[in-house]
């Protein structure tokens, strides 16, 4: 879960080295633009950081004055480092890539990303994403499919857990998750998908010598094997520019997700989520105010490893600054805002804040109540990798309220 939410600086290095990244799709289960592409309100630089790059060390000649042909496939392959309180010392190799289905005009790009981890904590990952649009953007397949045997820290149900609480879970997983949407009307899709999710060596370290744990006592999915298969309704509206990076638009989506014991789960539960973005173009033309909230919902009796977290949602980039699950709730509320801007040619910058709340209702029932709000601060640098997607490197650094310090290196925006 989330292995590849967080690298740091080592990781900024190897994927330098091997000449950057044309697109990465970052996305779990929401598909990107889902209209032809207009044209970018933020003119493209000159030259990217690659270019940059290939002309300092020589390996490279600076773009030519008439652009190449479009490719219908692009792919790259490239090793990474990661080195963090959570995983140790790690490294493993990523995959992204593009592809086109139908015409230009009417078919917008495709995409992967597969990565493959192993740490010094122990912790192996390999996981591939995909977001297919078939030609005139009419279907769109959205994946989410990995194994991994990831021990991870927990500290129980609530908005304000004490570090005290904190227990390590070991466990393996599979995930299997596959969302289809069907254009309804204009930007209007409808979606159904089918998730797996499987649980199973379950161990909580602290518990199995003796002690009491607040994840243990959750009761749910805590011990052994965890299995949940389900169905998920989806309806989506986007009217974003560019998936990759939005300039402009909005993004709304609500997917219910049900797991009944018929489908071979142990437990019976369900969960809302929904999303809403906007994106709106200020001052120059390279400068953007986008915006995010969420409110995630869970009812019955679902599994804890399963339950509203941050970190949890479906693209596992919200709450930067924070570990991953370090408040789970029923109930989740995320909001963030960010100012991103350019600062030179191929170089932008961002600065953001976030602020979440786990609900501390711990029964299935009843309403939820939020007394505790987590915030964070983040500033960070985006380098450009390719004109046509505008795709980034991003290098933020995070600070919670607590004082918590974090350094991310990713593929993209966050949102």
């Amino acid at each position: 879960m989330g292995a590849m939410r967080a690298l740091p600086a080592l990781a900024l290095l190897a994927v330098l080295g091997a000449g950057g990244v044309a697109v990465a799709a970052e996305s779990s289960d929401q598909p990107a633009a889902l209209v032809e592409r207009r044209a970018p309100l933020r003119p493209p630089p000159d030259f990217t950081l690659q270019d940059w790059l290939g002309v300092v060390t020589g390996f490279a000649a600076p773009p030519p004055a008439v652009p190449a042909p479009e490719k219908r496939y692009d792919w790259h392959l490239f090793p990474f480092v990661i080195a963090s309180p959570l995983v140790g010392v790690g490294g493993g190799v990523a995959s992204v890539g593009t592809f086109r289905l139908g015409e230009p005009r009417s078919t917008g790009y495709s995409s992967f990303a597969g990565s493959a981890i192993v740490t010094s904590n122990g912790q192996v990952s390999v996981g591939l994403l995909t977001d297919v649009r078939l030609p005139s953007n009419d279907w769109l397949l959205v994946g989410d499919w990995g194994w991994s045997h990831f021990p991870n820290p927990a500290w129980g149900v609530g908005g304000d857990t004490p570090d005290s609480n904190r227990t390590i879970v070991d466990r393996k997983e599979l995930r299997l998750n596959e969302t289809g949407y069907r254009r309804v009307v204009g930007h209007v899709y409808a979606g159904a998908g089918y998730f797996l999710d499987s649980f199973y060596d379950i161990v909580d370290r602290r518990a199995a010598l003796g002690a009491a744990t607040a994840f243990s006592s959750y009761g749910i999915g805590t011990q052994g094997r965890s299995f949940s298969a389900g169905l998920s309704a989806n309806l989506l509206l986007d009217t974003r520019d560019n998936p990759v990076n939005p300039m402009a638009g909005t993004y709304l989506l609500a997917r219910y997700r049900f797991a009944p014991s018929e489908m071979g789960g142990e437990t019976r539960w369900h969960s809302l989520y929904l999303d809403a973005r906007a994106y709106l173009p200020v001052g120059g033309p390279a400068d953007t105010l986008a915006f995010w909230a969420f409110a995630w919902r869970s009812s019955g009796r679902t599994p804890y490893l399963l339950l509203p977290a941050i970190g949890g949602d479906p693209e596992r980039r919200s709450g930067r600054g924070y570990i991953e699950a370090r408040h789970v709730g029923r109930d989740l509320l995320y909001g963030e805002v960010e100012y991103r801007f350019r600062i030179w040619e191929f170089l932008g910058g961002v600065v953001g804040a976030n602020l979440h709340s786990a609900s501390d209702r711990t029964g299935p029932e009843g309403e939820p109540v939020f007394r505790t709000w987590s915030p964070a601060a983040s500033v960070g640098l985006r380098a450009m990798l390719d004109r046509r997607s505008q795709s980034n490197l991003v290098l933020d650094l995070a600070v919670t309220g607590r004082g918590g310090l974090a350094v991310y290196v990713n593929a993209n925006e966050a949102f």
